[in-house]
């Protein structure tokens, strides 16, 4: 049976972090991880993922482990783009 993109089960990993299973578009069950240590934060993040449509999405491993600082930190040196300027001015 298929499940909607909206469905998804959540559970704890014995370090206390939270993460769920969701199911793709064939069907396949894959397992995510929330990053947060409450069911509150945990679920609200799995709420937002589904309302921007990033529910299955995961970073591409390869990319990140032959990234390299220089290329990390680009972003930061950038006054309009900087993730940590921007969240201080929020």
């Amino acid at each position: 049976m298929y499940k909607t993109k909206s469905h998804y089960t959540m559970l704890r990993n014995p370090n206390g972090v939270w993460y769920y299973y969701a199911y793709d578009e064939t069907g396949k069950r894959v397992k995510r991880s929330t990053g947060k240590r409450t069911r509150r934060t945990a679920e609200a993040e799995v709420r937002e993922r589904i309302a921007d449509g990033t529910l299955l999405q995961m970073h591409d491993v390869h990319e990140l482990r032959h990234m390299t600082f220089a290329k990390f930190a680009e972003p930061f040196w950038k006054w309009e783009s900087c993730p940590e300027i921007h969240g201080k001015l929020v």
